[in-house]
């Protein structure tokens, strides 16, 4: 079974805002099964929610999805 690399940058982003992913999720307006699958990469969010993430996050979205991990 291949390991699947998780956006380390999305997910310590969450940890570090102190909140759970379930809060960001609902901050966000999305549902926290789909920030999960963000997190895994096994789904790739919108620009809309790729800027929202970021805005609630307080960091850019090339930081939080840098383009080598939407090639993977």
């Amino acid at each position: 079974m291949k390991a699947r690399k998780i956006n380390m940058a999305l997910k310590l982003a969450i940890v570090r805002s102190g909140k759970s992913q379930r809060e960001i999720a609902q901050f966000a307006g999305i549902g926290e099964v789909r920030l999960s699958g963000f997190v895994q990469r096994r789904l790739k969010p919108s620009d809309d929610e790729k800027a929202r993430l970021a805005r609630i996050l307080g960091r850019r979205v090339e930081r939080l999805f840098p383009r080598s991990l939407e090639a993977a």
